[in-house]
């Protein structure tokens, strides 16, 4: 029997209508999933609320784990998600994000300032 393990750590923090997710390391399908279902799981009360992810330098993912996530994005409008931005100085994550955020259609931000990604997920959630 093969055992999956989760590769990837996150930690998650709602405040404001904002969900932080906190990422780094490599992702693998499993690890992605996981995140999936912590974000879904603090959202489903919310109503309309913002995605922030703050990446280090070494957040990346796996094949699987970045299909996983566009599979995902696709969801978080119906969701009640209104914009997502992702802070970040690592490219290969920019990368990935981008592709992802292609399937959520949702107001997108990728930016290496921290406030500028706040005031972006901020001014959406005030529509």
């Amino acid at each position: 029997m093969v055992q999956a393990y989760c590769h990837g750590e996150y930690r998650l923090e709602e405040q404001q209508g904002i969900i932080r997710a906190y990422v780094e390391g490599a992702f693998n399908l499993e690890g992605m999933q996981l995140f999936h279902r912590d974000v879904s799981q603090i959202s489903v009360s919310m109503g309309q609320w913002a995605l922030m992810i703050v990446g280090s330098k070494d957040a990346m993912a796996t094949p699987e784990a970045l299909e996983a996530a566009e599979r995902f994005a696709e969801s978080l409008e119906q969701a009640g998600c209104v914009a997502i931005a992702v802070y970040n100085l690592n490219q290969a994550m920019n990368a990935f994000s981008r592709k992802v955020n292609r399937k959520s259609g949702l107001p997108f931000l990728i930016s290496a300032d921290l406030s500028e990604s706040e005031c972006f997920v901020r001014s959406h959630l005030e529509h």
